[in-house]
Protein backbone atom coordinates (compact mmCIF):
# COMPACT_ATOMS: atom_id res chain seq x y z
CA UNK A 1 0.00 0.00 0.00
CA UNK A 2 2.79 2.46 0.62
CA UNK A 3 4.56 1.33 -2.48
CA UNK A 4 1.74 2.46 -4.34
CA UNK A 5 1.08 5.75 -2.92
CA UNK A 6 4.75 6.37 -3.21
CA UNK A 7 4.26 6.10 -7.05
CA UNK A 8 0.83 7.70 -7.69
CA UNK A 9 1.35 10.67 -4.99
CA UNK A 10 3.49 13.00 -6.71
CA UNK A 11 1.08 12.27 -9.52
CA UNK A 12 -1.87 13.06 -7.59
CA UNK A 13 -0.09 16.32 -6.12
CA UNK A 14 0.55 17.39 -9.01
CA UNK A 15 -3.31 17.07 -10.67
CA UNK A 16 -4.46 18.37 -7.65
CA UNK A 17 -1.93 21.44 -8.34
CA UNK A 18 -3.61 21.67 -11.66
CA UNK A 19 -7.07 22.26 -10.52
CA UNK A 20 -6.32 24.39 -7.80
CA UNK A 21 -3.81 26.87 -10.29
CA UNK A 22 -4.87 29.50 -13.05
CA UNK A 23 -7.35 26.76 -14.57
CA UNK A 24 -9.46 26.48 -11.22
CA UNK A 25 -12.04 28.62 -12.90
CA UNK A 26 -12.33 26.79 -15.95
CA UNK A 27 -12.99 23.86 -14.22
CA UNK A 28 -15.53 24.96 -12.48
CA UNK A 29 -17.14 26.62 -15.59
CA UNK A 30 -16.93 22.65 -17.33
CA UNK A 31 -18.08 21.04 -13.90
CA UNK A 32 -20.84 22.86 -13.43
CA UNK A 33 -22.39 23.31 -16.97
CA UNK A 34 -21.91 19.68 -16.77
CA UNK A 35 -23.73 18.99 -13.71
CA UNK A 36 -26.38 21.73 -13.90
CA UNK A 37 -27.31 21.70 -18.42
CA UNK A 38 -24.91 19.09 -20.31
CA UNK A 39 -26.15 15.99 -18.63
CA UNK A 40 -29.32 16.26 -18.79
CA UNK A 41 -29.52 17.37 -22.62
CA UNK A 42 -27.67 14.26 -23.30
CA UNK A 43 -30.16 12.29 -20.80
CA UNK A 44 -33.12 13.89 -22.84
CA UNK A 45 -31.91 11.82 -25.75
CA UNK A 46 -32.65 8.71 -24.56
CA UNK A 47 -35.78 6.96 -24.35
CA UNK A 48 -35.63 7.71 -20.65
CA UNK A 49 -35.26 11.02 -20.83
CA UNK A 50 -37.66 11.92 -23.03
CA UNK A 51 -39.92 9.86 -21.12
CA UNK A 52 -39.31 12.24 -17.89
CA UNK A 53 -39.61 15.52 -19.98
CA UNK A 54 -42.49 14.37 -21.35
CA UNK A 55 -43.74 13.52 -17.35
CA UNK A 56 -42.51 17.02 -15.83
CA UNK A 57 -43.61 18.93 -19.06
CA UNK A 58 -46.34 17.30 -20.39
CA UNK A 59 -48.30 18.21 -24.14
CA UNK A 60 -45.53 20.87 -24.46
CA UNK A 61 -42.73 18.39 -25.09
CA UNK A 62 -44.57 17.29 -28.07
CA UNK A 63 -43.82 20.32 -29.86
CA UNK A 64 -40.17 20.54 -29.07
CA UNK A 65 -39.04 16.66 -29.11
CA UNK A 66 -38.24 17.00 -32.59
CA UNK A 67 -35.30 19.38 -32.11
CA UNK A 68 -33.65 17.11 -29.65
CA UNK A 69 -30.94 15.66 -30.69
CA UNK A 70 -30.53 17.92 -34.14
CA UNK A 71 -27.35 19.36 -34.92
CA UNK A 72 -28.55 22.03 -33.98
CA UNK A 73 -29.21 20.94 -30.53
CA UNK A 74 -25.93 19.10 -30.25
CA UNK A 75 -24.18 22.31 -31.42
CA UNK A 76 -25.75 24.22 -28.48
CA UNK A 77 -24.89 21.71 -26.06
CA UNK A 78 -21.31 20.52 -26.51
CA UNK A 79 -19.97 23.86 -28.12
CA UNK A 80 -18.77 25.06 -24.77
CA UNK A 81 -16.35 21.79 -24.00
CA UNK A 82 -14.36 22.67 -27.45
CA UNK A 83 -14.69 26.66 -27.67
CA UNK A 84 -14.19 27.68 -23.98
CA UNK A 85 -11.11 25.54 -22.76
CA UNK A 86 -9.41 27.20 -26.39
CA UNK A 87 -11.05 30.94 -25.96
CA UNK A 88 -9.41 30.19 -22.08
CA UNK A 89 -6.18 29.20 -23.36
CA UNK A 90 -5.87 31.59 -25.45
CA UNK A 91 -6.86 34.59 -22.68
CA UNK A 92 -4.38 32.98 -20.18
CA UNK A 93 -1.81 33.56 -22.93
CA UNK A 94 -2.58 37.10 -23.42
CA UNK A 95 -2.48 37.53 -19.84
CA UNK A 96 1.06 36.08 -19.73
CA UNK A 97 1.92 38.29 -22.26
CA UNK A 98 0.56 41.79 -21.11
CA UNK A 99 2.01 41.28 -17.73
CA UNK A 100 5.71 40.39 -17.62
CA UNK A 101 5.63 36.80 -16.42
CA UNK A 102 6.83 37.00 -13.10
CA UNK A 103 6.20 37.31 -9.84
CA UNK A 104 4.63 40.35 -8.81
CA UNK A 105 5.36 42.36 -5.47
CA UNK A 106 2.81 40.67 -2.93
CA UNK A 107 0.17 43.62 -3.02
CA UNK A 108 -0.69 44.58 0.64
CA UNK A 109 -4.55 43.71 1.55
CA UNK A 110 -4.73 45.94 4.66
CA UNK A 111 -6.91 44.10 7.48
CA UNK A 112 -7.78 47.79 8.08
CA UNK A 113 -9.47 48.40 4.74
CA UNK A 114 -11.00 45.51 4.50
CA UNK A 115 -12.60 45.77 8.00
CA UNK A 116 -13.72 49.33 7.12
CA UNK A 117 -15.59 47.39 3.99
CA UNK A 118 -17.27 44.99 5.77
CA UNK A 119 -18.09 47.50 8.36
CA UNK A 120 -19.88 49.95 5.32
CA UNK A 121 -21.60 46.68 3.86
CA UNK A 122 -22.90 45.58 7.08
CA UNK A 123 -24.16 49.26 8.49
CA UNK A 124 -25.56 49.51 4.87
CA UNK A 125 -27.89 46.29 5.16
CA UNK A 126 -28.67 46.87 8.57
CA UNK A 127 -30.20 50.50 7.76
CA UNK A 128 -31.96 49.09 4.54
CA UNK A 129 -33.62 46.44 6.79
CA UNK A 130 -34.63 48.46 9.80
CA UNK A 131 -36.02 50.69 7.57
CA UNK A 132 -37.93 48.23 5.74
CA UNK A 133 -39.22 46.87 9.09
CA UNK A 134 -37.39 43.57 8.23
CA UNK A 135 -34.31 43.14 10.40
CA UNK A 136 -35.78 39.99 11.90
CA UNK A 137 -37.90 38.19 9.20
CA UNK A 138 -41.25 36.67 11.00
CA UNK A 139 -40.78 32.84 10.75
CA UNK A 140 -44.55 32.54 11.94
CA UNK A 141 -45.69 33.02 8.46
CA UNK A 142 -46.17 30.28 5.96
CA UNK A 143 -44.00 29.89 2.78
CA UNK A 144 -46.75 31.71 0.57
CA UNK A 145 -46.41 35.01 3.56
CA UNK A 146 -42.63 34.36 2.99
CA UNK A 147 -42.83 34.82 -1.09
CA UNK A 148 -44.73 37.34 -1.09
CA UNK A 149 -42.18 39.52 1.72
CA UNK A 150 -39.40 38.24 -0.48
CA UNK A 151 -41.12 40.35 -3.54
CA UNK A 152 -41.87 43.09 -1.30
CA UNK A 153 -37.98 43.44 -0.13
CA UNK A 154 -36.60 42.37 -3.72
CA UNK A 155 -38.35 45.92 -5.10
CA UNK A 156 -37.77 48.12 -1.51
CA UNK A 157 -34.25 47.33 -1.11
CA UNK A 158 -33.02 48.51 -3.82
CA UNK A 159 -29.99 47.05 -6.16
CA UNK A 160 -27.28 48.81 -3.59
CA UNK A 161 -28.31 46.90 -1.19
CA UNK A 162 -27.70 43.68 -3.16
CA UNK A 163 -24.55 44.53 -4.49
CA UNK A 164 -23.51 45.07 -0.93
CA UNK A 165 -24.74 41.68 0.04
CA UNK A 166 -23.74 39.66 -3.12
CA UNK A 167 -20.73 41.52 -4.08
CA UNK A 168 -18.89 43.44 -1.44
CA UNK A 169 -19.37 41.63 1.63
CA UNK A 170 -18.82 37.85 0.66
CA UNK A 171 -15.74 39.08 -0.88
CA UNK A 172 -14.56 40.98 2.59
CA UNK A 173 -14.96 37.51 4.06
CA UNK A 174 -13.13 36.27 1.29
CA UNK A 175 -9.99 38.42 1.90
CA UNK A 176 -10.07 37.63 5.69
CA UNK A 177 -10.19 34.14 5.12
CA UNK A 178 -7.32 34.09 2.29
CA UNK A 179 -5.50 36.41 5.04
CA UNK A 180 -6.10 33.65 8.13
CA UNK A 181 -4.72 31.16 5.80
CA UNK A 182 -1.88 33.16 4.93
CA UNK A 183 -0.44 34.60 8.50
CA UNK A 184 -2.94 32.46 11.15
CA UNK A 185 -3.84 35.83 13.16
CA UNK A 186 -6.61 35.80 15.56
CA UNK A 187 -7.98 39.17 14.14
CA UNK A 188 -8.37 37.86 10.75
CA UNK A 189 -10.23 35.10 12.22
CA UNK A 190 -12.63 37.22 13.92
CA UNK A 191 -13.01 39.31 11.14
CA UNK A 192 -14.30 36.04 8.99
CA UNK A 193 -16.71 34.70 11.55
CA UNK A 194 -18.06 37.91 11.69
CA UNK A 195 -18.25 38.57 7.77
CA UNK A 196 -18.97 34.99 7.24
CA UNK A 197 -22.32 35.11 9.50
CA UNK A 198 -23.39 38.56 8.70
CA UNK A 199 -23.77 37.12 4.79
CA UNK A 200 -25.55 34.32 6.17
CA UNK A 201 -27.60 36.26 8.25
CA UNK A 202 -28.73 39.02 6.01
CA UNK A 203 -28.90 36.30 3.26
CA UNK A 204 -31.40 34.33 5.96
CA UNK A 205 -33.04 38.01 6.45
CA UNK A 206 -33.90 38.17 2.81
CA UNK A 207 -35.21 35.03 1.76
CA UNK A 208 -33.17 33.97 -0.70
CA UNK A 209 -31.01 31.03 0.65
CA UNK A 210 -29.91 29.65 -2.78
CA UNK A 211 -26.97 32.50 -2.66
CA UNK A 212 -25.40 30.89 0.20
CA UNK A 213 -24.45 27.82 -2.16
CA UNK A 214 -22.09 30.37 -4.07
CA UNK A 215 -20.88 31.88 -0.95
CA UNK A 216 -19.82 28.51 0.13
CA UNK A 217 -18.22 27.81 -3.35
CA UNK A 218 -16.08 31.17 -3.37
CA UNK A 219 -14.85 30.27 0.36
CA UNK A 220 -14.06 26.37 -1.29
CA UNK A 221 -12.02 28.29 -3.73
CA UNK A 222 -10.04 30.37 -1.86
CA UNK A 223 -8.67 27.35 0.32
CA UNK A 224 -7.81 26.00 -2.78
CA UNK A 225 -5.56 28.91 -4.13
CA UNK A 226 -4.49 29.53 -1.04
CA UNK A 227 -2.85 25.84 -1.73
CA UNK A 228 -3.15 25.23 2.31
CA UNK A 229 -4.06 21.51 3.01
CA UNK A 230 -6.96 20.34 1.11
CA UNK A 231 -8.54 18.96 4.37
CA UNK A 232 -10.28 22.42 5.18
CA UNK A 233 -12.47 21.90 1.64
CA UNK A 234 -14.48 18.93 3.83
CA UNK A 235 -14.01 21.25 6.54
CA UNK A 236 -15.81 24.53 4.96
CA UNK A 237 -18.17 21.62 3.22
CA UNK A 238 -19.51 20.54 7.00
CA UNK A 239 -19.68 24.50 8.27
CA UNK A 240 -21.88 25.50 5.35
CA UNK A 241 -24.04 22.77 4.53
CA UNK A 242 -25.22 22.56 8.32
CA UNK A 243 -25.49 26.42 8.55
CA UNK A 244 -27.54 26.39 5.09
CA UNK A 245 -29.47 23.12 6.25
CA UNK A 246 -30.78 25.13 9.32
CA UNK A 247 -31.37 28.32 7.19
CA UNK A 248 -33.29 26.32 4.84
CA UNK A 249 -35.35 24.55 7.46
CA UNK A 250 -36.30 27.65 9.46
CA UNK A 251 -37.67 29.67 6.26
CA UNK A 252 -39.63 26.70 5.01
CA UNK A 253 -40.53 25.89 8.26
CA UNK A 254 -41.42 22.00 6.84
CA UNK A 255 -39.74 19.80 4.22
CA UNK A 256 -42.92 20.15 1.87
CA UNK A 257 -42.26 23.62 1.09
CA UNK A 258 -38.71 23.13 -0.61
CA UNK A 259 -41.09 21.25 -3.12
CA UNK A 260 -42.50 24.28 -4.71
CA UNK A 261 -39.25 25.43 -6.32
CA UNK A 262 -40.40 28.73 -6.86
CA UNK A 263 -38.71 32.24 -6.96
CA UNK A 264 -39.64 35.72 -6.80
CA UNK A 265 -39.65 38.86 -8.44
CA UNK A 266 -42.13 41.66 -9.23
CA UNK A 267 -44.61 41.04 -12.21
CA UNK A 268 -47.15 43.12 -13.47
CA UNK A 269 -49.97 40.59 -13.51
CA UNK A 270 -52.46 40.07 -11.09
CA UNK A 271 -52.24 37.23 -8.08
CA UNK A 272 -53.95 34.18 -8.18
CA UNK A 273 -57.45 34.83 -6.02
CA UNK A 274 -56.28 32.81 -3.48
CA UNK A 275 -52.99 35.01 -3.06
CA UNK A 276 -55.01 37.62 -3.09
CA UNK A 277 -56.56 36.60 0.39
CA UNK A 278 -53.66 35.89 1.80
CA UNK A 279 -52.27 40.00 0.58
CA UNK A 280 -55.12 41.23 2.39
CA UNK A 281 -54.76 39.19 5.60
CA UNK A 282 -51.32 40.29 6.06
CA UNK A 283 -50.78 44.21 5.72
CA UNK A 284 -47.14 44.61 7.47
CA UNK A 285 -45.99 42.02 4.70
CA UNK A 286 -47.65 43.06 1.75
CA UNK A 287 -46.01 45.55 -1.23
CA UNK A 288 -47.80 48.19 -2.13
CA UNK A 289 -47.84 47.11 -5.83
CA UNK A 290 -49.34 43.91 -6.29
CA UNK A 291 -47.17 41.41 -6.40
CA UNK A 292 -46.87 38.01 -8.01
CA UNK A 293 -44.43 35.30 -8.00
CA UNK A 294 -42.09 34.50 -11.24
CA UNK A 295 -41.81 30.94 -11.13
CA UNK A 296 -38.08 29.90 -11.85
CA UNK A 297 -39.04 26.65 -14.22
CA UNK A 298 -39.50 23.45 -14.10
CA UNK A 299 -40.39 23.08 -10.25
CA UNK A 300 -38.91 20.74 -8.63
CA UNK A 301 -40.79 17.35 -8.95
CA UNK A 302 -40.71 15.42 -5.43
CA UNK A 303 -41.49 12.68 -7.51
CA UNK A 304 -38.19 12.52 -9.26
CA UNK A 305 -34.52 11.39 -8.12
CA UNK A 306 -32.89 14.62 -6.32
CA UNK A 307 -30.09 13.99 -8.58
CA UNK A 308 -32.52 14.36 -11.49
CA UNK A 309 -33.83 17.45 -9.97
CA UNK A 310 -30.40 18.83 -10.15
CA UNK A 311 -29.64 18.28 -13.53
CA UNK A 312 -33.31 18.93 -14.86
CA UNK A 313 -33.30 22.57 -13.32
CA UNK A 314 -31.14 24.46 -15.86
CA UNK A 315 -31.23 21.87 -18.39
CA UNK A 316 -35.21 21.43 -18.43
CA UNK A 317 -35.28 24.39 -20.92
CA UNK A 318 -32.93 23.47 -23.50
CA UNK A 319 -35.11 21.97 -25.84
CA UNK A 320 -37.40 24.98 -25.51
CA UNK A 321 -34.39 27.71 -26.67
CA UNK A 322 -33.29 25.57 -29.53
CA UNK A 323 -37.04 24.66 -30.94
CA UNK A 324 -37.84 28.44 -30.51
CA UNK A 325 -35.05 30.67 -31.66
CA UNK A 326 -33.85 28.28 -34.57
CA UNK A 327 -36.35 30.30 -35.90
CA UNK A 328 -34.71 34.01 -36.63
CA UNK A 329 -38.09 35.43 -36.13
CA UNK A 330 -38.56 34.48 -32.94
CA UNK A 331 -34.99 35.83 -31.61
CA UNK A 332 -35.11 38.34 -28.80
CA UNK A 333 -32.07 40.17 -30.18
CA UNK A 334 -29.32 41.06 -27.80
CA UNK A 335 -30.93 42.34 -24.38
CA UNK A 336 -27.92 44.05 -22.75
CA UNK A 337 -29.33 47.85 -22.81
CA UNK A 338 -25.72 49.21 -23.51
CA UNK A 339 -24.74 46.75 -25.90
CA UNK A 340 -27.71 47.87 -28.12
CA UNK A 341 -27.13 51.49 -27.66
CA UNK A 342 -23.67 51.30 -29.06
CA UNK A 343 -25.01 49.31 -32.60
CA UNK A 344 -27.67 51.91 -32.94
CA UNK A 345 -30.63 49.18 -32.04
CA UNK A 346 -34.40 49.64 -30.39
CA UNK A 347 -35.54 47.74 -27.35
CA UNK A 348 -35.33 43.99 -27.15
CA UNK A 349 -37.96 42.06 -28.85
CA UNK A 350 -39.37 39.76 -26.01
CA UNK A 351 -37.59 38.99 -23.04
CA UNK A 352 -35.72 35.34 -23.55
CA UNK A 353 -36.61 33.31 -20.11
CA UNK A 354 -40.08 34.80 -20.18
CA UNK A 355 -40.88 33.87 -23.39
CA UNK A 356 -39.32 30.22 -22.91
CA UNK A 357 -41.44 29.42 -19.71
CA UNK A 358 -44.91 30.56 -21.72
CA UNK A 359 -44.05 27.74 -24.20
CA UNK A 360 -43.12 25.45 -21.09
CA UNK A 361 -46.09 25.77 -19.24
CA UNK A 362 -49.00 27.34 -21.35
CA UNK A 363 -51.50 26.82 -18.94
CA UNK A 364 -50.20 29.20 -16.49
CA UNK A 365 -51.90 32.42 -17.01
CA UNK A 366 -51.91 34.24 -13.68
CA UNK A 367 -48.13 34.76 -13.29
CA UNK A 368 -45.15 35.29 -15.00
CA UNK A 369 -42.65 32.40 -15.76
CA UNK A 370 -38.49 32.92 -15.82
CA UNK A 371 -36.67 29.68 -17.35
CA UNK A 372 -33.01 30.89 -17.30
CA UNK A 373 -30.28 29.21 -19.38
CA UNK A 374 -26.44 29.34 -19.44
CA UNK A 375 -24.90 32.27 -21.09
CA UNK A 376 -24.61 30.82 -24.58
CA UNK A 377 -28.04 29.56 -24.05
CA UNK A 378 -29.22 32.45 -23.45
CA UNK A 379 -27.33 33.92 -26.47
CA UNK A 380 -28.39 31.26 -28.92
CA UNK A 381 -32.02 32.92 -27.88
CA UNK A 382 -30.76 36.27 -28.77
CA UNK A 383 -29.20 36.55 -32.16
CA UNK A 384 -28.38 32.85 -32.97
CA UNK A 385 -25.89 30.47 -33.08
CA UNK A 386 -22.99 32.52 -34.41
CA UNK A 387 -23.53 35.07 -31.43
CA UNK A 388 -23.81 31.78 -28.73
CA UNK A 389 -20.02 31.17 -30.04
CA UNK A 390 -18.85 34.72 -29.68
CA UNK A 391 -20.03 34.72 -25.84
CA UNK A 392 -18.48 31.61 -25.24
CA UNK A 393 -15.30 33.03 -26.59
CA UNK A 394 -15.61 35.94 -24.48
CA UNK A 395 -16.69 33.50 -21.58
CA UNK A 396 -13.50 31.25 -22.27
CA UNK A 397 -10.85 34.56 -22.62
CA UNK A 398 -12.39 36.17 -19.53
CA UNK A 399 -12.09 33.09 -17.41
CA UNK A 400 -8.46 32.13 -18.60
CA UNK A 401 -7.34 35.60 -18.09
CA UNK A 402 -8.37 35.98 -14.72
CA UNK A 403 -6.98 32.13 -13.63
CA UNK A 404 -3.89 33.52 -14.75
CA UNK A 405 -4.08 36.69 -12.89
CA UNK A 406 -4.57 35.45 -10.09
CA UNK A 407 -1.08 32.98 -10.23
CA UNK A 408 0.95 36.01 -11.27
CA UNK A 409 1.34 37.22 -8.00
CA UNK A 410 1.10 36.59 -4.47
CA UNK A 411 -1.01 37.09 -1.31
CA UNK A 412 -4.50 37.41 -0.22
CA UNK A 413 -5.43 40.14 -3.58
CA UNK A 414 -4.74 37.18 -6.29
CA UNK A 415 -6.43 34.33 -4.10
CA UNK A 416 -9.64 36.74 -3.94
CA UNK A 417 -9.40 37.71 -7.65
CA UNK A 418 -9.46 33.84 -8.48
CA UNK A 419 -12.25 33.48 -6.04
CA UNK A 420 -14.45 35.79 -8.10
CA UNK A 421 -13.01 34.42 -11.40
CA UNK A 422 -14.67 30.89 -9.87
CA UNK A 423 -18.08 32.56 -8.72
CA UNK A 424 -17.70 34.18 -12.32
CA UNK A 425 -17.54 30.84 -13.99
CA UNK A 426 -20.43 29.40 -12.23
CA UNK A 427 -22.88 32.21 -12.98
CA UNK A 428 -22.07 31.74 -16.48
CA UNK A 429 -23.61 28.43 -16.81
CA UNK A 430 -27.18 30.03 -15.16
CA UNK A 431 -26.99 33.38 -16.27
CA UNK A 432 -27.19 35.84 -19.68
CA UNK A 433 -23.42 36.98 -20.03
CA UNK A 434 -24.69 40.57 -19.41
CA UNK A 435 -26.00 39.60 -15.88
CA UNK A 436 -22.91 37.12 -15.13
CA UNK A 437 -20.67 40.51 -15.37
CA UNK A 438 -22.89 43.51 -13.87
CA UNK A 439 -26.11 41.78 -11.42
CA UNK A 440 -25.35 42.39 -7.95
CA UNK A 441 -23.13 38.91 -7.86
CA UNK A 442 -21.65 39.84 -10.82
CA UNK A 443 -18.05 39.81 -11.92
CA UNK A 444 -17.80 43.64 -12.17
CA UNK A 445 -19.12 44.25 -8.00
CA UNK A 446 -17.11 41.07 -6.79
CA UNK A 447 -14.19 42.51 -7.65
CA UNK A 448 -14.60 46.03 -7.01
CA UNK A 449 -13.77 45.69 -2.99
CA UNK A 450 -10.89 43.55 -4.13
CA UNK A 451 -9.45 46.66 -6.45
CA UNK A 452 -10.39 49.07 -3.64
CA UNK A 453 -8.21 46.94 -1.01
CA UNK A 454 -5.60 46.43 -3.13
CA UNK A 455 -5.02 50.44 -4.54
CA UNK A 456 -5.08 51.44 -0.87
CA UNK A 457 -2.77 48.68 -0.09
CA UNK A 458 -0.45 50.11 -3.26
CA UNK A 459 -0.59 53.92 -2.31
CA UNK A 460 -0.07 52.64 1.43
CA UNK A 461 3.26 51.10 0.37
CA UNK A 462 4.47 53.40 -1.58
CA UNK A 463 3.77 56.49 0.75
CA UNK A 464 5.68 54.59 2.98
CA UNK A 465 8.53 54.10 0.66
CA UNK A 466 9.03 57.49 -0.72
Amino acid sequence: MTAVFAETGPFMLRALDAVRGRWLPLWIYLLSYTATTALGGLYFMTSPGKADLLALLGEPVRKVEWVIASPTYLAVLLLPFFVVPVAAVFGAWVTRNVIPRRQLSDVPASFFVIGLLAVVAIAYCVFRLRREGSLLPDLTVDFRANILERVRLFDALGPIFYIMLYGILPMTAVMFLARLLRWHKIVDLVGFLVTFAAVYFFIFDTLAKSHLLVFSLMLIAVVLLSRVSIWLVPVLLVVSGLAFTLTDYALTGRAVAKLQGIAITESPKQPVPELKKEIEAAPQKTPEASPSTILRGPPVNPAVNPIKNIIFRMSTPLPFYVSIFEDPAERCGIEAHSVRRVLGLGPSACTLPIKVFAAMWPDIHWTTGFAPAAAHISAFGEAGLAWSVIVLIIAGFCLGAIGELATLGKGVIFVAIGAAGCTFAYYLTQLPLIAAFTYGHGLAFLLLPVIVTGAVGLGMKYARAG
